[in-house]
């Protein structure tokens, strides 16, 4: 998005003709980053959600015993 920014001042007013293949850049690079904002939304409802499940699991028994309960030599 940076860099598209950056040439959109460079050319000034020309940047924004339809003529301009920069105008089309300028939208695609502005609907990347509208819908990568919407993957990360994604990805924190599904880590949520893993959690809320993952805490509903019982824990294996095998995990609450002591290290030295093993015959450490």
């Amino acid at each position: 998005m940076k860099v598209v920014v950056d040439c959109l001042q460079l050319l000034g007013g020309n940047g924004y003709l339809k003529a301009c293949p920069l105008e089309r850049f300028m939208r695609d690079a502005k609907m990347n980053q509208i819908g990568e904002g919407t993957s990360e939304v994604h990805k924190n409802l599904i880590g949520r959600h893993l959690m809320k499940t993952a805490a509903a699991i019982p824990r294996h028994p095998c995990l609450d015993l002591e290290p030295d309960q093993f015959g450490a030599a």
